[in-house]
């Protein structure tokens, strides 16, 4: 193949919006940072997670729930809905409290369920259950 069958070739591609590379040639275009990629992972002590969402009330309790066994509002997190399935495997390192009867299944099989406490709707219409989900929380305190 000649020089001008390459060229002619290489132009022929450029055309048709295929690019190639030259050996020691810049790039085309510059390679994006790798903080922009992807956001980092914060790593939380404890993850609250809860098959359906939680209201505003429901919320603020267990966000009370994770202060009360002494966690700074950046060491645990709450998780709800859809997005709880997938930030399961995302924290391996944390205990993971499952809220709600709904979420069973997430027990079985996952190493790092700590947990499982009464979903806060049910809490705040029985308040024996807070009882028993604060008495259940202790044998977590003990652990952080």
């Amino acid at each position: 193949m000649s020089e001008q069958q390459v060229l002619n070739y290489l132009l022929w591609m450029k055309e048709r919006g295929q690019h190639f590379l030259i050996p020691n040639a810049p790039p085309l275009a510059p390679e994006p940072a790798p903080a922009a990629l992807a956001p980092p992972i914060v790593q939380v002590k404890v993850l609250f997670l809860s098959l359906t969402p939680l209201a505003d009330a429901e919320h603020e309790m267990v966000t009370r729930i994770g202060t009360a066994l002494s966690l700074r509002l950046d060491d645990f997190a709450i998780v709800s809905g859809d997005k709880a399935r997938a930030d399961l495997g995302d924290q391996p390192q944390a205990h993971v409290v499952v809220m709600g009867d709904d979420a069973k299944y997430l027990i079985d099989g996952t190493p790092n369920i700590a947990l499982m406490i009464p979903h806060p709707r049910a809490m705040l219409r029985e308040p024996n259950l807070k009882v028993s989900a604060w008495t259940t929380l202790q044998k977590l305190k003990s652990t952080l």
